[in-house]
């Protein structure tokens, strides 16, 4: 069907009426100079009706733009743009397409030609439950142009209007620097009008019924925007995407651009719609970032050695890991090997790989540490720096450095500035990282040393390394919060973590990236090897319980309402401070000050941590999967493992513990067997810090008839110690030794130790009957 122009006037406005009432124009040119004729009908509305079975979007066919939503349980709405869109920015710059619209079951698809860019782009609209997805389905480059980014300005996916009952906007933002974050929850009738529009990471806009935000698949924190506008009749704020990169390097597709809208009611039945409902669904939707598991089970500390000194061995920092593993009761440690390259920390960087602290054991048992470690519930990590270069790196060269060279950090060599796009773009950093994957397997996580926009990254460079470590499957950490952030679930300063109620609603429960709070406590990284001079393994449990297993306990149950002085978690868990800080689950409560009877884990239920800082005896109400027995067995925790204290008896559902003061507890439901540690696993010498606490595998001897007075010693700090007495008699000299097997003929090797002399005394280390 083909319309043409009438001379006669009156005949011209009923033809513009019959147009304006027809189904609707499939296609829009933004060439003007085409002829009205060349638009062809196909029986297609000026919008169409996306629906799901809890809400229906309306869309426009002349462009994908959305007109509103209705969400039909509560029969509310929430608006989109109600301005006609025309443009898309690709590359910076604004185009006007060509587009064709059809319908297709529950899906809204556009194809958009740009003729002066001879580029077509093919994007659908979806409704699935509560979530609007949009979609760039295709792009296709006919000719020399490339795609490099794309935008779509003002395209207000979702807003409100200020004549909506409690209208607001939420939103958290980085102001240029990573530590620099801006949070503001605004009544939209208080709100300025925003001259621009505003950039955002995390936002939500709600009214008294409905609740919205948004994510998306911009690489950058400035994946979101948002502005308030005021019209004549009311202010509206409407929220959509950043900048999609699409391609940041000729050579390479970043991704297909896409995003979601999500819709709710009052998602924590609390009565109120506001922020937090729409935080839960942009969680519910949120894909979890790798690693939470272990971040939601474990313990993290590091294990240090530097400056061509070994102060903890990966062989010593197994032996301290599997004494904590008594002493916790099997609980997870995250330990970050810091100093596993070269000569120790910051040395050598960036080798990721090829590249081992000898001094600390070198390679061999390095791969030992990994070997053992799923024995005893340990994640692995490693501390690697690809900011940085240091001149004795066998990866120091032009190739990855900037030119000209830029001084970076010196601990004993001066480092120089890395170029992170010429890194990746060389192949350089893929090749290092999978070096490390080939050599180190087991390794769970990586912690990535001062990565920020400091060092002249932006978000691609980010992007891409962030994904690559997920890919080799790796939980990702850093120094401070910064541009890996999706991926980001460690941060060792969290004293510079910008403050976000938003951000910590969202992914309390799959990060440790926050700061100690009052009520939600914080992970904190107390460890024994070495790392400020920590080597006290009771500070290590003491800061477990009081800290450490609350938090992680709290951990695994996401947020569903945050106030002052309460936090409301999925699971009927909740913590307040209103008289003392206590923590429940489902009204029992299994915290009350540094005081803990806390299950674990805490879905299962399969054991209760008990700890009081007092000592003395308390009562506690069982979970409920425990109210039938009778009896339940108490376990002291010791360096040695559970030692058995007794039986509890169980009245109408709960248990009296009496506890010695500061002194771990566990209680199970039946006997447990007795731990049999193997001390010394990949050493030739076995049992070589002593940790059973006994001479078992050593020899003793004396100048003297008996050797008694050569004993294992337990020092304030738990660390086992072998201690000669010389008070009865002070010429006695005494040794201890034991035959090493599997030496190999021709190779050298070296051993030593630490010791502790006084008045005199001399200690010494040798071979004995060597060559014979």
């Amino acid at each position: 069907m083909a319309f043409q122009y009438s001379k006669t006037p009156k005949i011209i406005l009923l033809t513009l009426l019959v147009i304006g009432l027809l189904p609707g124009i499939s296609s829009l040119s933004a060439n003007q100079n085409t002829p009205l004729q060349e638009l062809s009908v196909k029986g297609k509305q000026s919008s169409c009706v996306l629906s799901s079975e809890l809400m229906s979007v309306t869309v426009a066919s002349d462009f994908p733009r959305v007109e509103r939503y209705l969400y039909k349980s509560n029969n509310t709405i929430l608006f989109g743009q109600e301005d006609v869109l025309r443009t898309v920015k690709i590359n910076g710059n604004e185009y006007r397409p060509c587009v064709k619209f059809n319908k297709s079951g529950n899906r809204a698809r556009y194809e958009m030609t740009f003729p002066e860019i001879d580029v077509r782009v093919e994007a659908q609209f979806s409704v699935v439950e509560n979530v609007l997805d949009f979609e760039i389905t295709k792009i296709q480059e006919k000719g020399n142009f490339l795609v490099k980014t794309i935008e779509f300005p003002n395209h207000s996916l979702v807003s409100v209007r200020s004549t909506m009952q409690k209208a607001e906007i939420s939103a958290t933002g980085i102001t240029g620097n990573w530590n620099k974050m801006t949070e503001k929850f605004k009544s939209l009738s208080e709100k300025p009008a925003d001259a621009q529009p505003v950039s955002q990471m995390y936002v939500v806009i709600n009214s008294d019924q409905l609740a919205a935000t948004l994510d998306n698949n911009v690489i950058n924190y400035d994946r979101a925007r948002s502005q308030t506008v005021e019209t004549s009749s009311y202010k509206k704020c409407g929220i959509w995407n950043g900048v999609w990169t699409y391609r940041e390097i000729d050579s390479e597709i970043v991704a297909l651009p896409w995003s979601k809208v999500m819709i709710v009611p009052d998602k924590n039945a609390d009565g109120i719609v506001d922020w937090q409902d729409g935080a839960i669904a942009y969680r519910e939707n949120m894909k979890e970032p790798v690693g939470a598991e272990a971040i939601r089970n474990s313990i993290s500390y590091i294990s240090f050695n530097g400056g061509s000194v070994a102060i903890a061995p990966f062989l010593r920092a197994l032996e301290d890991a599997k004494q904590l593993y008594l002493m916790l009761d099997g609980f997870g440690q995250m330990i970050e090997l810091k100093g596993y390259q070269s000569e120790g920390h910051d040395a050598a960087h960036p080798d990721c790989a090829g590249n081992y602290n000898n001094r600390a054991g070198g390679f061999k048992d390095l791969r030992s540490f990994l070997k053992y470690a799923p024995q005893y519930n340990i994640y692995p990590g490693v501390h690697i720096n690809v900011s940085e270069s240091y001149p004795e790196a066998n990866n120091f060269n032009d190739t990855i450095l900037r030119v000209p060279h830029v001084p970076g950090w010196k601990w004993f060599d001066q480092s120089l500035k890395m170029d992170y796009r010429k890194d990746i773009v060389s192949g350089s950093l893929y090749s290092r990282l999978d070096q490390m994957a080939d050599e180190l397997p087991g390794l769970s996580w990586v912690y990535v040393d001062v990565y920020g926009d400091y060092y002249g990254n932006n978000s691609w460079d980010a992007f891409k390394l962030g994904t690559k470590l997920n890919s080799n499957g790796w939980l990702v950490g850093s120094e401070y919060f910064g541009p890996m952030e999706r991926q980001l679930l460690w941060v060792h300063h969290t004293y510079a973590v910008p403050e976000s109620r938003m951000i910590r609603f969202i992914k309390n429960h799959v990060a440790d990236i926050f700061k100690s709070d009052p009520l939600l406590k914080g992970a904190k990284a107390l460890g024994v090897g070495g790392w400020e001079n920590n080597y006290n393994f009771n500070k290590v449990v003491q800061a477990f319980y009081t800290v450490n297993l609350p938090t992680k306990y709290m951990q695994h149950f996401p947020i569903m309402k945050m106030s002052k002085n309460r936090v409301d978690f999925e699971g009927g868990v909740y913590v307040d401070n209103q008289d003392g800080w206590k923590l429940y689950k489902d009204n029992r409560l299994v915290a009350d000050g540094e005081t803990m009877f806390i299950p674990w884990n805490p879905i299962s239920e399969d054991k209760i941590y008990h700890w009081n800082p007092q000592g003395g005896s308390t009562a506690w109400k069982l979970p409920a999967a425990w109210s039938a027995l009778k009896k339940v067995k108490l376990y002291q925790l010791t360096s040695l493992g559970r030692k058995f204290v007794s039986d509890l008896s169980v009245s109408k559902g709960s248990v009296t513990v009496s506890a010695a003061a500061n002194t771990p507890y566990v209680i199970y439901k039946k006997s447990q067997p007795v731990e049999v540690m193997e001390w010394g696993q990949g050493s030739l010498v076995k049992d070589q810090g002593f940790s059973s606490q006994g001479l078992s595998a050593w020899s003793s001897a004396s100048t003297s008839d008996a050797a008694d007075h050569v004993s294992v010693q337990v020092d304030d700090n738990a660390n086992s110690i072998l201690t000669v007495n010389s008070a009865r008699n002070c010429g006695d000299e005494a040794s201890v030794s034991q035959v090493i097997r599997g030496l190999v003929g021709g190779k050298t090797y070296s051993a030593s130790v630490w010791v502790n002399v006084a008045g005199g005394r001399k200690a010494m280390i040798g071979v004995k009957d060597y060559g014979g």
